[in-house]
């Protein structure tokens, strides 16, 4: 390359390779426009172009457009309401900013988090429970008891492998029987291992792994991450299609049982499956790629993500990506759920149960209305996932009429998951009467949003000044019911939101306020912080709620209530209740220490 700065055609052709990825068809390309011969392999086509964008770099050119018209650089990490704060910090060896789960020793906030934190969490909150059982003698006999319990009775296959390697340390007859699966599985393996030697070898006509009984394969692969060398060289060649003998078919049927393998090992098979865009090996080699807690696969689908237009695939990688934490996708998601096109509503739902917040909770409980079984379960597991107080009353009415058993059990999972994410942020659900109106609310909001726009909007204001109405006689309840229509009529309106978390700071109940504060600052922070009343009344219920959970032992709970509240711009609220917030977080960092 000359030493002239590039032209604007190169420096748009080298920006938009360096964002979206090399594809093919744009190699003849770029290597054209960097002077490499079209003989020349990849690797020097790569160093052309490294070479070509140091040499930029160096003589100080903007890789973008002309007149400076870069793309703005956005933060794709996930992007939360500040009610996740604790879940976002809790980090498997964090640092001083985070909550690490290591330190942890409060059995009822580990197995919280195994219902309700992240997959990376659940792992980690596992695996921190079998460390303290393995130390037992702090632990009570009833303790040791729910806790086994709770691992046996664990219905989660994001989790089956950590849940088996803790359970294998238990003692007396669940421990005995943990162990007795594992020696069977290690005989699986030592015949599986027999069978893929005579394979290769040309002895054995059936591919072994396919030939295994259902259930045998998923406990073959549900520990792939302790399989050996060979076993997972073998499982890559079958599903990169490699082997020789095994069609399509097969090769979907082995990717959809390596969904929770979380193996790095097979990240070279699935990359290239994703790389080739076929869509019925694409949508197992995706989910399974995006359980692999490893930062390449995260690039890999990030560049997927950046170059795929087909809808369903975008969705699929959307969903991948919240996986890791990575957001770029939310917009996207939601986008395709308010469409309502039948055929993406699946993938859509699936997306944002790792990618959803509270904003989300009013669209997907209205997919709780649909005919399509596999929609509605989905719409279950996505609002489990969300963990937002709101759903409870209506997955609880749901369930009422839910006539699958199956059903059944995703909406009591859902609702646990729920219950232990609002146990982790210090809030509480609604009382029982309020639940009912919360009901009747969604069904209201739902059949008025269908109507001309500037009259949902009078139909929200007019809610706001009769819930202000309703509050001023002291009929709380009804006055709560026509805030929360109001605040679903108009979702990007914080003032029936603030003005139902005021209400309940002056009710003392700090949990339910908590819950609406956070609402309030996601929908517009500023609004929340520049109100003296309302950063007062929310400072006071932050340590409130601090005070509860530390006399509950909760230590950790108030600790990041604390820190949550401290991350707030509360200059308005009086100086003595900031300072008490700080010193109580110090008192729980020395007690911690």
């Amino acid at each position: 390359m000359s030493d002239a700065a590039p032209p604007a055609a190169l420096q748009a052709l080298l920006r938009r390779n360096l964002l979206a990825g090399v594809r093919s068809a744009d190699m003849a390309e770029l290597g054209a426009a960097l002077g490499v011969p079209p003989e020349s392999g990849e690797l020097s086509l790569a160093h052309a172009l490294v070479r070509a964008l140091a040499d930029a770099n160096a003589r100080g050119v903007a890789l973008g457009a002309e007149g400076g018209s870069n793309l703005p650089r956005e933060d794709h990490s996930r992007v939360v309401d500040g009610r996740a704060s604790f879940l976002v910090r809790l980090t498997a060896g964090g640092d001083q900013a985070s909550v690490d789960l290591g330190r942890i020793e409060d059995l009822r906030t580990l197995l919280a988090v195994m219902r309700a934190g992240s997959l990376r969490q659940r792992r980690a909150a596992t695996l921190r429970v079998g460390e303290l059982l393995a130390g037992g003698g702090r632990l009570a006999s009833d303790e040791l008891r729910g806790v086994a319990l709770a691992l046996l009775q664990a219905r989660s296959l994001p989790i089956a492998y950590e849940a088996q390697v803790v359970c294998s340390r238990l003692t007396g007859a669940e421990g005995r029987r943990a162990r007795a699966e594992s020696q069977q599985w290690q005989q699986l393996c030592e015949q599986c291992e027999q069978q893929v030697r005579a394979f290769w070898d040309g002895d054995l006509a059936e591919e072994p792994i396919a030939a295994l009984p259902d259930d045998q394969r998923v406990q073959l692969l549900v520990r792939t991450r302790d399989l050996s060398e060979l076993l997972v060289r073998h499982l890559s060649a079958v599903i990169s299609g490699a082997d020789g003998t095994s069609d399509r078919r097969a090769r979907v049927a082995l990717l959809g049982a390596l969904l929770h393998a979380g193996d790095p090992r097979l990240l070279p098979a699935l990359r290239a499956i994703v790389e080739e865009e076929e869509n019925d090996l694409l949508v197992p080699a995706v989910r399974a790629l995006g359980r692999i807690d490893d930062p390449r696969a995260h690039a890999a689908l990030r560049a997927s993500y950046e170059r795929t237009a087909a809808a369903e695939q975008r969705l699929l990688l959307a969903g991948a990506l919240g996986i890791a934490g990575d957001s770029r996708g939310l917009g996207y998601v939601r986008e395709a759920l308010a469409a309502g096109d039948e055929r993406l509503l699946r993938f859509a739902l699936d997306a944002l149960a790792e990618l959803g917040g509270s904003d989300d909770v009013q669209v997907v409980t209205e997919s709780l209305a649909r005919r399509d079984p596999a929609l509605v379960a989905a719409a279950v597991r996505t609002l489990g996932r969300i963990g937002d107080g709101r759903a409870l009353s209506a997955l609880a009415e749901f369930a009422l009429r839910a006539e699958r058993p199956a059903l059944r059990a995703e909406i009591e999972d859902a609702l646990d998951a729920i219950r232990a994410r609002m146990e982790l942020l210090g809030e509480e659900p609604p009382a029982q009467a309020l639940a009912a109106h919360m009901v009747d609310t969604a069904k209201h909001a739902a059949l008025v949003k269908r109507k001309d726009p500037a009259a949902v909007r009078l139909r929200a204001q007019f809610c706001h000044v009769l819930g202000k109405f309703w509050l001023s006689l002291g009929a709380f309840s009804r006055a709560l019911a026509r805030l929360e229509t109001a605040a679903a009529l108009q979702p990007d309106w914080v003032a029936p939101v603030l003005l139902e978390a005021m209400a309940y700071a002056r009710r003392s109940q700090s949990a339910q306020a908590l819950a609406s504060f956070r609402r309030a600052l996601g929908i517009d922070r500023g609004a929340v912080e520049n109100n003296a009343a309302a950063a007062r009344m929310l400072a006071q219920a932050f340590l409130r709620r601090a005070e509860a959970m530390e006399r509950d032992g909760r230590d950790d709970i108030a600790r990041g209530l604390l820190e949550e509240a401290l991350a707030i711009d509360l200059r308005r609220a009086p100086s003595d209740l900031r300072f008490a917030i700080e010193q109580r977080l110090h008192a729980l960092k020395i007690k911690a220490a």
